[in-house]
């Protein structure tokens, strides 16, 4: 019988143990197959660890004056430097080197943060990337693991062509000039033209109207008429006299008395506001068509006039119809829908144009957005209005993605694995590639740029790819204030003293602060001028730093 219990019991422990090894077998066989990169952080950077398939983990670092660790995958980056996470799994480890980068300064006055811009193909750059306009001017473009000013001094740029196929910008420097930055596939150079000395009236995709009233052809920059009010892709000029002319037909004349023009097709508006098409016959000339009455005027780039009856149409495919029952002010038109603004800012919807059901969408209007099929409105107040009608808060991207930011502006993913994990605090902004949904650029609060492709975080399966990028980061600075206490006193200038006598160590938002000449350096002379300015003595502009006249002043 003793023999009979002992066997059965030790069946038991066997059957019982099984479970355990199989899955401490499991977990050694994931840990071998995982790979681990090096990481790019910065300084002051909080980040964690995704534990793939919730291995039992340990974390530890080899060198805690870099990093910290609380020993359950989450780390934060002191200082510059270098150090190694070591994950431990049983008798078996795995390491990877981390690189902590001191982030480069940006002087307070500069206000927002980067602005996001347009997303650029793989197939044109060779890697996605993003437009990013700082706030000082500087226009970047944004590789997933670098950066390149591509100009300096903008006001604002837009791209030239297909919004996933361009590789030209159009920008507008600060000082009112208009260029055209251009990527050469095939050399992998990029150049920067200035075309005009001034802002053009008007561009279109074909033809550009200056500021003399010239008509230029985008292609080749030939002038092809002057004395222009207005010009159509059609190839239609309306002239400052009322005259309309055909620039594809030695520039003809096709009608008298005109007051405005589509800026798509050859259709007009007549003195009176009497709306026509005009049609080219066999022998060159032109044969009108009254097309409505009552005309007042064309909304931008849109196909939509509206009436004296405050009434909007639009005339397609040889017939009028009627769009809405007021006067919009702006449109947006879609291959599958059409939404109108009207004086109150509230914005409607329309299946298509000649939908006979008209809903509201929204209200507080302030700019359309439209990406592919994906389209709506920003709000006055910071929200993204979708087409469907959802609202959410717009933080530089509403394309539907695998990434979600909270109302805390904290960034989650769930990397494809139904798990969702908080990758990232202080997200201000995001922009997700409208191409697959998973690369994505974004902005944080303190001004730092990351990028991300792909779906998985740290450590991860040989097949997964995701990284995380840290590509540019300013830190704020303000100049003069050394020991960052908010005002400039003999203290800095004191600070600035000891680190050019080489007593005083300095971070780089510091020696930016400290460098009151902007020569680069931080010596006794700027140490002197910080002096004289906290005595109300000098001037601080950080380009060229002057002294107040004073004749009593020594040295």
């Amino acid at each position: 019988m003793k023999k009979l219990l002992s066997a059965l019991l030790c069946a038991v422990m066997i059957v019982s143990a099984v479970p355990f090894y199989a899955y401490a077998y499991e977990q050694d066989e994931i840990f071998e197959e995982m790979t681990v990169n090096d990481m790019l952080v910065m300084e002051g950077q909080e980040f964690n660890i995704y534990n793939y398939k919730d291995l039992t983990l340990s974390y530890s670092v080899s060198d805690d004056t870099i990093l910290s660790s609380d020993g359950k995958g989450v780390f934060k980056a002191l200082k510059a430097g270098t150090s190694d996470i070591i994950l431990t799994l049983g008798k078996n480890s795995k390491s990877f080197k981390v690189t902590v980068c001191e982030p480069e300064s940006k002087v307070t006055s500069a206000g927002k943060s980067p602005v996001m811009g347009y997303f650029g193909s793989k197939s044109v750059f060779g890697s996605e990337c993003v437009t990013m306009l700082t706030s000082d001017g500087d226009l970047y473009l944004v590789y997933k693991n670098e950066s390149k000013i591509i100009a300096k001094n903008v006001r604002e740029h837009k791209i030239v062509g297909s919004p996933l196929n361009w590789n030209k910008l159009d920008i507008i420097s600060t000082d009112g000039k208009y260029y055209r930055w251009t990527y050469n596939t095939e050399s992998k150079t990029m150049s920067t033209d200035l075309l005009y000395n001034y802002i053009p009236k008007q561009v279109t995709d074909l033809y550009t109207l200056t500021n003399d009233n010239s008509v230029i052809k985008n292609s080749d920059s030939t002038v092809i008429c002057k004395n222009a009010k207005k010009v159509s892709n059609s190839g239609f000029v309306l002239f400052s006299d009322g005259t309309l002319k055909d620039i594809n037909a030695d520039v003809s004349t096709v009608a008298d008395d005109i007051t405005d023009l589509d800026p798509v097709s050859p259709v007009a508006v007549k003195n009176g506001g009497l709306l026509f098409r005009y049609d080219k016959n066999e022998d060159g000339s032109y044969t009108g068509k009254l097309v409505d009455s009552g005309v007042t005027g064309y909304l931008s780039s849109t196909r939509l006039y509206t009436k004296d009856d405050y009434t909007t149409k639009i005339y397609d495919n040889n017939k009028t119809v009627k769009v809405c029952d007021f006067a919009a002010k702006d449109a947006l038109v879609t291959n599958n829908a059409v939404c109108l603004v009207d004086s109150e800012n509230t914005v409607y919807k329309k299946s298509s144009y000649d939908s006979a059901e008209i809903n509201i969408l929204g209200i507080n209007f302030s700019y359309f957005y439209s990406d592919n099929d994906t389209f709506g409105y920003i709000s006055t107040d910071s929200n993204a209005v979708m087409s469907d009608g959802t609202v959410k808060p717009y933080y530089g991207n509403i394309e539907n993605s695998d990434f979600r930011i909270d109302e805390n502006k904290d960034l989650y993913t769930d990397f494809g694995s139904g798990k969702e994990v908080k990758v990232m605090t202080s997200v201000e902004k995001m922009l997700v590639s409208p191409a697959d949904g998973k690369t994505a650029f974004f902005i944080r609060s303190d001004g730092s740029i990351w990028s991300c492709d792909n779906w998985t975080w740290y450590p991860r399966k040989k097949s997964d790819s995701q990284k995380f990028y840290p590509v540019k980061c300013f830190t704020e600075y303000t100049p003069g204030d050394v020991n960052q206490d908010g005002k400039v006193t003999a203290a800095d200038a004191r600070l600035a003293l000891r680190y050019s006598a080489k007593l005083q160590t300095l971070n780089n938002a510091q020696l930016k602060a400290a460098d009151a000449n902007a020569d680069g350096k931080v010596t006794a002379t700027d140490a002197r001028i910080l002096l004289r300015y906290a005595a109300g003595l000098a001037i601080l502009d950080f380009i060229n730093s002057t002294e107040k006249p004073d004749d009593n002043a020594k040295g």
